[in-house]
């Protein structure tokens, strides 16, 4: 738990076995703002976290401007990169996309140079 965070701390002071919490379904509502988009962005992503990055990479991606994206996903294991093919194409395609890849604490495979294949 995070004593600092917004929602960890009530959530182990409040929740508790047999809770019943009310959750919406997925909203689609990770987005950029409109009006900039020659801003620079730096994407922090690790695991599943890079799903509402994924998001406004495409929108980034497929909109005109002069944005300045990078992307720094980490993961626990050179294989376990979700997107990794997509992030690969829209980065070959648009010089205003940088992606790099960052391991875990668990040992680096052989001939690991970054690449979320392993």
């Amino acid at each position: 738990m995070r004593p600092t965070g917004q929602v960890s701390p009530w959530v182990h002071q409040n929740v508790k076995p047999g809770t019943v919490l009310d959750m919406l379904g997925p909203v689609g509502a990770f987005h950029l703002p409109d009006a900039d988009r020659r801003a620079r962005y730096l994407f922090l992503a690790a695991g599943a976290g890079i799903t509402p990055i994924m998001s406004m990479v495409r929108t980034i991606h497929s909109l005109p401007g002069q944005a300045d994206v990078v992307v720094l996903y980490h993961g626990a294991a050179a294989g376990d990169f979700a997107f990794h093919q997509e992030l690969a194409y829209i980065a070959s395609v648009d010089s205003r996309v940088k992606v790099f890849y960052s391991l875990g604490d668990r040992s680096k495979p052989e001939g690991w140079e970054g690449s979320p294949e392993g």
